[in-house]
């Protein structure tokens, strides 16, 4: 498979500018009262409810994208990495939910009231297993038909992440489809495999930051031997959810900046997550 290496974000589809309302959100895990996205103009698809402050209710399209990102002991870099997904400028998000995987540890206090200070609802969901298949878990604050998926320590322009979005919803409406921005390459070097940035081809495609639909989430959790058996690595079972129920590969582009300020302390960082590989 090709890695289309000179496709930009720049080069694809904006949206329509969006209008910012505010809303009473009645969270799983917190209640607080946050600024809501609410759009000037709705994509097309299935229609939902949200209630506006002192205006009744407020229609909500479910085609649009929620985040989901696994974050694993990067409290200090988190207010960096909402300050840019969570501060309005993604005009087609409707919210971002990060999945607390640190167990021996519960959020400070102080950071789950900074939560209400951004533009597009924030919500934690605490869970009690500290693995990245934990993205993938169905959830109620999941109600949105496209999850962008991007952990914690991956930084990319709004306008890069919008214009794909474009690009995934054109795509037989997105549900057949995977849009990612990371992928990797395998390759020979003497005696030595090379698993590394990909060159010219690339031989797996991530979800480190991946547009996917939430039926996905469903497929992922399914009791048979085959789903069980890859659930340690989430690329090597979503790829073969994808070339089980798509049959078509992944879209795979290269944005125009992309920063990746992880290091060896997060959840794939262990040596048998790459040996799975």
């Amino acid at each position: 498979m090709r890695n289309p290496a000179g496709q930009t974000g720049n080069e694809l589809l904006r949206d329509e500018k969006q209008a910012l309302g505010h809303a009473v959100i009645n969270l799983d895990v917190l209640s607080i009262s946050i600024p809501l996205l609410v759009e000037s103009r709705m994509c097309s698809g299935k229609v939902g409810k949200d209630v506006d402050r002192g205006r009744g209710s407020v229609e909500v399209d479910h085609l649009c994208q929620g985040i989901v990102s696994p974050t694993y002991r990067r409290l200090q870099s988190l207010p960096k990495f909402l300050g840019n997904y969570a501060n309005g400028n993604l005009t087609s998000l409707r919210k971002v939910m990060l999945l607390w995987n640190e167990i021996e540890n519960d959020p400070p206090a102080s950071f789950l009231e900074s939560l209400g200070t951004y533009n597009v609802p924030v919500i934690l969901e605490q869970r009690h297993v500290t693995s990245l298949s934990q993205s993938f878990h169905p959830s109620g604050n999941v109600n949105t038909n496209c999850v962008f998926l991007v952990e914690d320590d991956v930084i990319l322009k709004p306008e890069d992440i919008d214009s794909e979005y474009q690009v995934w919803k054109k795509q037989t409406k997105g549900r057949q489809r995977m849009l990612n921005f990371v992928a990797r390459e395998a390759r020979k070097q003497q005696q030595q495999l090379i698993y590394n940035q990909p060159r010219e081809e690339y031989h797996m495609a991530l979800t480190k930051a991946a547009f996917y639909h939430t039926d996905w989430m469903k497929a992922y959790w399914a009791d048979d031997a085959v789903t069980t058996s890859l659930r340690e690595n989430e690329d090597i079972l979503v790829s073969f959810l994808r070339a089980l129920f798509a049959r078509v590969p992944p879209i795979s582009v290269r944005p125009e900046v992309m920063i990746d300020f992880g290091g060896s302390d997060g959840i794939s960082s262990g040596k048998g997550h790459l040996v799975y590989r």
